[in-house]
């Protein structure tokens, strides 16, 4: 496919495609139909080899699926089963694929040809890394990429914690109370053995209180590496504040705005830590 990256519409109003487009989009479906079409390594009036029909079958165990494909695809041709299969189900199916490597292109070659389909319609979904697998994440700014993977590697405890709930935010199927909980847990990860190495029971809030005191000052005998930026201390009071955070009886499941604040407060604070300027 050639890249039409910077060109715009001779009569489009500036701006006027910027914002990302969540779901499939007429003008995105039948591409990403071509796409998993040829994932299957199957022609359109060819049936599908045994092996990609197991791969359909397991797909539908996985997502609990209660209008199997596999059924379809053992009685008719591949691109009628995704003709008719509605936005949602086709992401995930893609989601699959990529997690699958059910590509006969090889990975980079396909997940590259499919980011240029996300990309030129305009798709809120990109192609990323879950865990150690492919698969369909939701669209950030460069910057805030940038951030997170400055988080990663070499692997640590708070990285991974944080790779987590990244992937439960950013995912085909958001769950925010896990990226809430292991952003939370990431951050804790990270700070409780700089500020309180000899307490076991450290929590965020020991910490915290610690920090109020203590955040310009490096006290050797508290095991403090570094003093820390006092900016650093609303981000984790504002973590530790949040009423989702606590397991009491004004606990509630931290809302989609919550979970992003505790997220994005969480990669800031350990990206910091990993170039040791906070």
């Amino acid at each position: 496919m050639v890249t039409m990256k910077n060109w715009s519409a001779l009569f489009q109003k500036p701006n006027e495609h910027d914002e990302p487009y969540d779901g499939v989009r007429e003008w995105m479906r039948r591409p990403l139909i071509e796409w998993l079409d040829q994932s299957f390594t199957i022609g359109a009036a060819l049936s599908m080899p045994a092996d990609d029909v197991e791969s359909v079958e397991q797909f539908d165990m996985l997502t609990r699926n209660s209008d199997p494909l596999g059924a379809i695809v053992r009685e008719s041709s591949v691109r009628m089963m995704l003709d008719t299969r509605s936005g949602q189900e086709l992401l995930e199916l893609v989601d699959f694929c990529l997690a699958k490597e059910v590509l006969n292109q090889g990975p980079s070659q396909a997940a590259s040809r499919l980011e240029e389909i996300l990309e030129s319609s305009g798709s809120v979904w990109t192609v990323g890394l879950r865990g150690e697998r492919l698969g369909l994440l939701r669209r950030v700014s460069e910057e805030e990429k940038k951030l997170f993977l400055s988080t990663q590697g070499p692997i640590t405890s708070a990285g991974k914690l944080l790779a987590e709930a990244w992937e439960a935010f950013y995912g085909i199927n958001p769950n925010y109370e896990l990226a809430h909980s292991q952003a939370v847990k990431a951050v804790e990860e990270a700070i409780l053995p700089l500020v309180l190495p000899n307490d076991k029971k450290g929590t965020l809030g020991k910490a915290l209180g610690e920090l109020k005191e203590n955040s310009t000052k490096e006290k050797k005998s508290e095991g403090l590496k570094f003093p820390l930026n006092p900016a650093v201390v609303p981000m984790l009071e504002t973590i530790w504040n949040q009423g989702s955070r606590h397991g009491s009886n004004g606990y509630h499941k931290p809302t989609k705005d919550e979970a992003e604040l505790v997220l994005f407060y969480s990669v800031a604070i350990i990206a910091s830590l990993k170039r040791k300027i906070v």
